[in-house]
């Protein structure tokens, strides 16, 4: 069943394996040939590439690719002897040495808006480069040959500010911007192509290894050219969206300030030879910046950005990239779970749609995928062009995990593809089996949900609830006891209070919220941080359902959950306080009678309610998670 990169992306399988096999099983010299020249040419960004991470990651991943070939045309030495000439006259045989330089040069690029960063990226690249020499101490120079120059493949620059690719430079020209004439875009357009060319041409005398110093010259002449280019972009960029024309009071002094402060980075002349005579990047990876852009006192963001509403840097990021990639590319990015799963995200969210898209989620307990950060949960999205036209979307559970599952983390996704379900606006659902389906489709059926049995007016029949989420909710018919030093009570300040119509209707509500069915949606819908209205609201309750038996489960349930709860002194500055703390696995079997009970309402079958009773148990029931309860 395996036709496409993305059946096996799909089905979790290894790529590069794979395609390192087929390698070296082939007998075709031709496949080696094609093979080898795109992976020369293929280019990969880090978009927000910090000390440079994610692009050692790649080289890592393309270097037994590159050998793997140059293994293959030893066997056709006749038919690859102008690559393995290079290879033996400049690079004296030594494969690794050749691999690095050609995959630092060819194939990485970062941008980068701390200068400082930039440059650790490139000392970590040339090392591996230096390390993979063979040192010959009877060489006047050991062996060591002139390092690549890679500062226009590692750029410091705002990934966000700047002009992105031609169409944006020819809107603000001769669009609705200043509407200059079509001379002006053409003679940047001019420009752009002389950098271009000036580029490739001092990339091809650097690539030659021993080279001496005469490339320095083309060197910064092509700086003379970019720079040249990039101030006519920046006057223009801080004209249109900036209010800072040549007609304003203390232009040149205000221009320059902004120009420092917010550091533009033009995609369109930067590289011009990716963007805009290739289509873009062919793969862009990261980890951008979880930031809120009420922090960024620097630059103004500018607004045409979809996703500034979204309040982060990240999905400005992710937009971004989303401009600079050809229509054949891949993209892969690590983001906060928010991006799946809140209202907020909803511009980021409709950006997807023009993608086939997996998204896998991870939780920060008990373990975290970066381990030297603060809890953050995450999701990592990739993305593909659509299949046959069609967009897809695959999903993956929420995951907890140990450390000793670390190891194999990776290796165990599943993912689901994401059929039509209902869902709330601003979440992706986080799908883990393809059982849920018929669930939360039984589930969209019911008309009636949590909201229509509440009457804020009713003040005798009420549910108090707490933002917090954990392995179980605790919605309560009683407030839990806050107990001061000196004996006086205090209400817990982050206590929510819903109104119920009636006795019946807060029981409804009741099981409803502390069902192991309502958890499994907070993993599917939530941001699984925060028991917010949105999905307290919206849960479906069943219309018919035994009046009797749903009072009496409620009460079971708010007795065992008062009588199994425990008073724990803990110190909060300046106070130190007596606190009721309701354990809710303590009253799990309650929970699954709850469940059962709903089930036959809902029309779930034996197979759906037994997924439910058991959804997450190992880590709802084990002592991991205990001190968070």
């Amino acid at each position: 069943t395996i036709h496409s990169v993305n059946d096996l992306i799909t089905l979790n399988l290894n790529i590069r394996a794979f395609a390192q096999t087929l390698l070296e099983r082939t007998d075709d010299p031709l496949f080696v040939r094609h093979f080898f020249e795109a992976l020369t040419h293929v280019t990969i960004l880090d978009p927000t590439c910090g000390s440079g991470a994610f692009l050692f990651a790649a080289l890592n991943i393309l270097e037994p690719l590159y050998e793997t070939c140059l293994a293959k045309m030893e066997q056709w030495p006749e038919l690859f002897k102008e690559e393995l000439a290079v290879l033996r006259k400049n690079f004296k045989g030594n494969t690794h040495h050749y691999i690095y330089k050609t995959i630092i040069l060819n194939n990485l690029y970062g941008v980068d808006i701390m200068h400082e960063a930039t440059e650790i990226a490139k000392l970590r690249l040339f090392l591996k480069i230096v390390a993979a020499v063979d040192v010959d101490s009877d060489d006047e120079n050991l062996g060591l040959d002139p390092l690549p120059d890679i500062d226009f493949n590692i750029r410091c620059g705002n990934t966000l500010v700047g002009y992105a690719n031609p169409q944006s430079v020819k809107d603000d020209l001769i669009g609705d911007g200043l509407a200059l004439d079509k001379e002006k875009y053409q003679e940047i357009e001019r420009q752009a192509a002389d950098v271009a060319q000036l580029y490739k041409r001092f990339r091809s005398m650097q690539a030659q290894e021993g080279a001496d110093t005469t490339y320095h010259d083309a060197k910064r002449n092509l700086q003379v050219h970019l720079d040249t280019l990039n101030a006519t972009l920046d006057r223009t960029l801080a004209q249109v969206h900036h209010n800072l024309g040549p007609g304003i009071v203390d232009y040149k002094n205000r221009f320059d300030e902004w120009k420092a402060s917010t550091r533009p980075f033009h995609w369109f002349s930067e590289f011009y030879a990716i963007t805009v005579a290739r289509g873009g990047f062919d793969i862009i990876i990261g980890n951008p910046p979880y930031v809120e852009n009420r922090t960024i006192d620097d630059y103004d963001i500018p607004n045409y950005y979809k996703t500034k509403s979204c309040g982060n840097l990240y999905a400005l990021v992710m937009e971004r990239c989303f401009t600079i990639v050809h229509s054949q590319a891949r993209l892969g990015y690590i983001v906060p779970v928010s991006s799946v799963s809140t209202n907020r995200y909803f511009a980021l969210q409709e950006l997807y749609k023009n993608y086939t898209h997996w998204y896998s989620n991870y939780d920060d307990r008990p373990c975290r995928l970066f381990e030297n950060l603060q809890h953050i949960r995450l999701t990592i999205h990739l993305f593909a062009t659509r299949e046959g036209g069609v967009v897809k979307s695959y999903s993956t559970a929420y995951r907890h995990w140990n450390k000793y599952e670390r190891s194999t983390l990776f290796q165990n996704l599943g993912y689901v593809f994401v059929d039509f379900v209902p869902s709330y606006t601003g979440t992706l659902p986080k799908l883990s089996s393809k059982i849920e389906v018929p669930i939360l489709k039984k589930l969209g059926k019911c008309s009636g949900a949590v909201a229509a049995r509440l009457d804020k007016t009713c003040t005798q029949y009420e549910v108090y609830y707490t933002a917090k989420l954990g392995s179980f909710v605790q919605v309560l018919d009683f407030i839990p006891e806050l107990i001061q030093e000196d004996g006086q009570r205090k209400l817990p300040t982050t206590l929510k209070i819903m109104r119920s119509a009636s006795s019946f209707d807060q029981s409804l509500v009741l099981i409803g919220l502390n069902s192991s069915l309502f958890h499994l949606l907070l993993l599917l819908y939530s941001d699984c941080r925060n028991l917010n209205k949105r999905e307290v609201e919206a849960l479906p309750l069943p219309q018919k359902v035994s009046v009797k038996t749903t009072q009496m489960l409620a009460q079971r349930l708010m007795d065992n959950l008062r009588s199994t709860s425990e008073y724990r002194v803990m110190k909060f500055d300046p106070e130190t306080l007596t606190i009721q703390c309701i354990i809710p696995r303590y009253s799990k079997s309650i929970i699954d009678d709850i469940d059962t009970f709903l089930a036959k309402a809902y029309g779930f079958n034996e197979e759906e309610l037994d997924f439910i009773i058991n959804y997450d148990i190992k880590y709802r029931m084990g002592d991991e998670l205990n001190d968070d309860e």
